[in-house]
């Protein structure tokens, strides 16, 4: 989390493999009730419409909730995406793909190439209810 004097918790940050040391401003977008798509899901069905339109509805709601919760576009940043879910699933599992298209779309980011995106975390988390957190990580 971003102190308010500009400076961050070590801690976190280690956790989502960025420099402890680094001066950061973090972003958190908070999807209440989401079940992540995993890579299982997307696949699962073999015709390219339905990967179409999941990904479509993906990248409409990532819009609304940027939108909703004030996100601004940044320049470069690592992104972390912890799904939180009642039954766990393999964190390489998570198709973090949809989001960060998502996010690209809503020009929170400039886009997915690596000048861009230094990192992307996934992780997954046991919890009461289904939720998607998308951290985004911006050097400052």
């Amino acid at each position: 989390m971003v102190n308010h004097d500009g400076g961050t918790n070590n801690n976190l940050l280690s956790l989502y493999g960025i420099d402890a040391s680094a001066k950061v401003k973090i972003q958190q977008i908070i999807l209440d009730n989401h079940k992540t798509i995993s890579w299982n899901k997307l696949y699962s069905q073999n015709h390219w419409i339905y990967r179409k339109k999941l990904a479509e509805e993906i990248h409409t709601l990532i819009w609304i909730a940027t939108k909703q919760q004030k996100i601004k576009p940044v320049k470069t940043c690592s992104i972390v995406l912890e799904a939180y879910k009642t039954r766990t699933i393999d964190p390489d599992n998570i198709c973090a793909k949809l989001y960060i298209d998502g996010l690209k779309e809503s020009k929170i980011i400039i886009d997915d190439t690596p000048q861009y995106i230094y990192s992307v975390v996934t992780k997954s988390i046991k919890a009461k209810e289904d939720c998607l957190k998308i951290v985004i990580v911006e050097p400052i």
